[in-house]
């Protein structure tokens, strides 16, 4: 059988209507860089000091922050959801000095100097696997 011939494993038509019963959500990991300079810099921790726990939180380093959408039953509503949360990203950038940014790792961000969150369960990584958990400066996207 030719590829042109095989049969979709989804179909074309699934992500137009919801599914029965079936939801989604997604988290984004997004970094923020010094506007002067372009390199990581924090303020993840301020931005949360003023956002709802349920719409952000905290990532293993202070430079990166998470948007975290509500349960929707069409993706339509998992991408309007994420684009209000990183318009409320950008303004709280803004007022920091930052930039921020979607992308697997940043260009020249250096694990080195980013600082681990006070969040437990990240100091309890740190402190098991030391300078591994340190070099883990990716970000990313996660639908559920």
């Amino acid at each position: 059988m030719r590829a042109a011939e095989k049969p979709s494993l989804i179909p074309a038509d699934a992500f137009q209507t919801g599914a029965p019963g079936g939801t989604l959500g997604a988290e984004e990991e997004l970094w923020l860089a010094d506007r002067g300079t372009l390199k990581l810099a924090g303020g993840a921790q301020k931005i949360l000091a003023s956002e709802p726990e349920d719409r952000f939180s905290g990532e293993l380093i202070d430079c990166e922050i998470e948007a975290n959408t509500g349960v929707h039953p069409q993706p339509g509503g998992v991408a309007g959801d994420l684009l209000d949360r990183r318009r409320v990203l950008l303004d709280h950038a803004d007022g920091l000095g930052r930039l921020l940014g979607a992308s697997g790792t940043h260009p020249v961000g250096d694990w080195r100097e980013q600082e681990i969150i006070q969040k437990p369960h990240y100091q309890r990584l740190k402190a098991k696997l030391g300078w591994l958990i340190r070099r883990n400066n990716t970000f990313s996207l996660h639908v559920h």
